[in-house]
């Protein structure tokens, strides 16, 4: 199987995973709403009679965050803190989820049942944390690594003499180094998984070893197919982009449209990573026999 059969595959089960997909989006929904309307409540008592709140559904104006800041009763970091508990929350759904869609596509897409979505989530939550937790450690070693050198000769003698153009272009070699590697730790953290599921084991560490083996081995089909599966996402996260600065939600039923594409780009992002882990999946699957 090559690259191009293995994008073709994950379309296919994408499409027979419609009721995953509205599962997955069903959770994210109620997790979102659990969590966003106290948050925004708490925004808006604190900022009290501020305008700011009332703006925050426009364009960005500094002057907004300004007025935020200045209101007595607003706490920056207390509300910085909420946020960063409500990504970290989103973060253990992400990797939750994971277990169940793996799971599932182990099983075929075409057999899903909630039941068993949930308890292949379950089964697979603290393993995929361990390979996070892991792959985290691996990124930012990775950062020191590259940016290290970097400060190194933006601050020694050269600085002196040097342009912001001749700075710009050395940190645009480091940056585009540490995007290839990256990547490069993704599509590893992602095959890692797939050994996981496939072999049900809890050896994490090994994973990642065997799937570096793996990626490395296979290194331009494997990097390959996963800058395929990113072209319609980002195409995607471009059209909204235009979208949302194309009109302005005045109206009741323009508030009402701009619902309903929001709601139609996160089921079609969850369906994107389904997709992508199908795709990959299956190339794992046949050469790794």
């Amino acid at each position: 199987m090559n690259i191009f059969q293995a994008y073709l595959h994950g379309f296919k089960t994408t499409l027979h995973s419609k009721k995953m997909i509205t599962c997955i989006y069903m959770l994210i929904l109620i997790l979102a709403l659990l969590v966003s309307i106290p948050f925004l409540s708490s925004l808006k008592s604190a900022a009290g009679s501020a305008t700011a709140t009332e703006q925050l559904t426009s364009d960005f104006d500094f002057t907004v965050i300004q007025e935020l800041f200045m209101y007595k009763d607003f706490s920056f970091p207390t509300h910085l803190k909420q946020a960063v508990w409500i990504m970290i929350l989103f973060l253990f759904l992400s990797i939750f989820l994971s277990g169940g869609i793996l799971s599932t596509l182990k099983d075929k897409a075409g057999s899903f049942k909630v039941g068993s979505f949930l308890g292949g989530s379950a089964q697979f939550f603290l393993r995929f944390l361990k390979l996070t937790f892991y792959l985290l450690l691996i990124h930012l070693l990775l950062a020191l690594i590259i940016y290290l050198p970097f400060s190194i000769i933006v601050g020694g003698e050269m600085s002196a003499t040097a342009t912001e153009k001749w700075f710009f272009q050395l940190f645009m070699i480091f940056f585009g180094i540490h995007m290839v590697l990256a990547i490069f730790l993704i599509i590893v953290s992602d095959y890692s998984r797939f050994r996981i599921v496939r072999e049900d084991t809890p050896k994490v560490l090994k994973s990642i070893w065997l799937s570096t083996r793996f990626v490395i081995g296979k290194f331009l089909q494997t990097y390959g197919l996963y800058l395929m599966l990113l072209v319609l996402p980002i195409l995607l996260f471009y059209v909204m982009l235009i979208i949302s600065k194309s009109f302005m939600a005045t109206a009741g039923w323009m508030i009402l449209l701009v619902f309903i594409l929001q709601q139609l780009f996160i089921w079609l992002r969850m369906a994107f990573r389904i997709w992508t882990f199908s795709s990959q999946y299956e190339y794992f699957q046949y050469h790794s026999k």
